[in-house]
């Protein structure tokens, strides 16, 4: 008997792991013909059993219309099961709606009650949005220290927005912090966050006159920019082209198409 017959064989005999991990091949089609009613069905099979991460997946089902039409009440009712047993992204999500009042009532002091415990159990997801929550300050006192740690934690699960925040945060503090900046978006830039490679070359190019790093990150930039922003980083780009010798630009230019290909390697 191989794998997936054996997980058949107990979702069959009831077991709500199995009735999960079964819905999980057929969402994902592995052992078996990809079919999302059959997944949803599984998912309900083991949900109504009090499986927590199969509430969530059946909540996302009808979230999302996946194997059945959209219905925002059931996925509500499904995603509360889950986030009552804990499941992290159940909060989140949950946390998000009373947060922004989305589909229920706005209730932000239980969504951010929410959010803490997903975080509380590591969902980079959950760190990210309390850090620009604490950062932004207009549901909760502002806090810089608290965004910038939850960032971090964020950022260290490679979450790339987070990384490119805390570079924003880092370059902008009233006595910046160069060194940190640079490490994270450095770190954005190599997880593929375009944003974070333009304000990279920027903050070689004007904060530290490192030129070469500066045209660096200006060719890489222009790489993957959108189409409106290609004549400023043009500029940019011709201006630090400007600052050195033609031997250094072909430097720069070589280790630039590297980069790049690491990255068109890594994003495919």
């Amino acid at each position: 008997m191989n794998r997936i017959d054996e997980i058949i064989s107990a979702a069959n005999s009831g077991n709500a792991d199995s009735q999960n991990q079964l819905g999980d091949a057929y969402y994902d089609g592995i052992g078996v013909e990809q079919d999302y009613i059959q997944a949803l069905e599984w998912y309900l099979r083991a949900a109504k059993q009090g499986h927590g991460i199969a509430q969530y997946n059946v909540a996302y089902a009808y979230a999302n219309g996946i194997g059945t039409q959209k219905n925002t009440s059931e996925a509500i009712k499904w995603f509360g099961k889950s986030a009552d047993q804990g499941v992290a992204l159940a909060l989140y999500v949950l946390a998000k709606m009373l947060i922004d009042g989305q589909f229920i009532e706005q209730d932000i002091t239980k969504g951010l009650d929410l959010l803490q415990k997903a975080s509380d159990q590591g969902l980079d997801l959950a760190h990210y949005d309390l850090g620009t929550i604490f950062l932004e300050g207009r549901i909760v006192v502002p806090d810089v220290n608290k965004g910038i740690s939850f960032l971090v934690l964020s950022a260290e699960q490679g979450n790339k927005d987070a990384q490119y925040n805390l570079g924003l945060v880092y370059f902008s503090l009233p006595e910046p912090d160069y060194a940190s900046a640079e490490k994270y978006l450095r770190e954005a830039s190599f997880n593929g966050h375009f944003k974070a490679m333009f304000e990279l070359s920027r903050l070689y190019a004007i904060s530290t006159r490192d030129y070469r790093h500066g045209l660096l990150w200006a060719i890489v930039a222009l790489e993957y920019c959108e189409k409106q922003d290609e004549q400023r980083i043009t500029r940019i780009k011709n201006n630090l082209e400007s600052k050195l010798s033609t031997a250094e630009c072909d430097a720069v230019s070589f280790e630039a198409r590297n980069i790049i290909a690491t990255l068109d390697a890594s994003l495919s």
